[in-house]
């Protein structure tokens, strides 16, 4: 038997590692390098050189934040029904 103040505890330890993660995941998504595209005439004749710069990060950080709230509650429900199917 595990006391009350160990388990919360826990729960907070985990909510803080939970909260900790989604910050770092949304700052190295949003850490992307940005070189300035030179100006002169390129091949194309539009007068910019190089790829095209493409945003990636947008709804990203929502579809993983989502998923690990998901993933989160599925644990959870299978460790309660692990812990009354052992009652």
């Amino acid at each position: 038997m595990q006391s009350s103040l160990f388990k919360s505890m826990k729960y907070l330890f985990l909510n803080m590692t939970m909260v900790f993660l989604f910050m770092f995941i949304s700052l190295v998504s949003n850490a992307q390098l940005v070189l300035p595209r030179p100006l002169g005439g390129g091949p194309s004749g539009t007068g910019l050189e190089g790829p095209p710069e493409v945003p990636v990060d947008g709804g990203l950080s929502i579809v993983l934040a989502v998923g690990a709230g998901y993933g989160a509650k599925k644990l959870r429900q299978y460790k309660k029904r692990k812990e009354n199917s052992s009652l």
